[in-house]
């Protein structure tokens, strides 16, 4: 399956709410009210500050799933798809692999009335 792979270094402070990330290797960023500080990019996940203070808001990976997808965007941008495209077929992958809360994108899930509305016009 591959070893887990940093896609998003990345905090929410609870106190003043800045979203915060890391981008690269010792990208130290604290956010405005200097509760939380995180560190580390896409190589390890450092915090400075009590975990109270803070919602975990990172994502990982696995190194496979991370390659795969790499690849296919790779295959799509020489075959000449536009940036939508992309951006769909990243998404249909990202579903496939079971990584996507289905309700979130599909209007079958979603309790909303005029969703149930909308597809039973399909």
């Amino acid at each position: 399956m591959g070893r887990p792979k940093i896609i998003q270094n990345e905090v929410q402070c609870n106190n003043c709410g800045d979203i915060i990330h890391s981008a690269s290797v010792h990208s130290s960023v604290q956010c405005r009210c200097g509760d939380v500080m995180v560190d580390g990019g896409m190589e390890y996940l450092r915090r400075a500050g009590h975990a109270q203070n803070y919602t975990e808001r990172s994502m990982t990976l696995n190194e496979t799933t991370i390659n795969e997808l790499t690849e296919y965007i790779e295959m799509m941008i020489e075959s000449g798809r536009n940036p939508l495209g992309i951006a769909c077929a990243v998404i249909r992958t990202l579903r496939d692999f079971g990584l996507l809360d289905e309700k979130k994108f599909h209007p079958n899930y979603n309790d909303n009335p005029k969703s149930q509305s909308f597809v039973a016009g399909w």
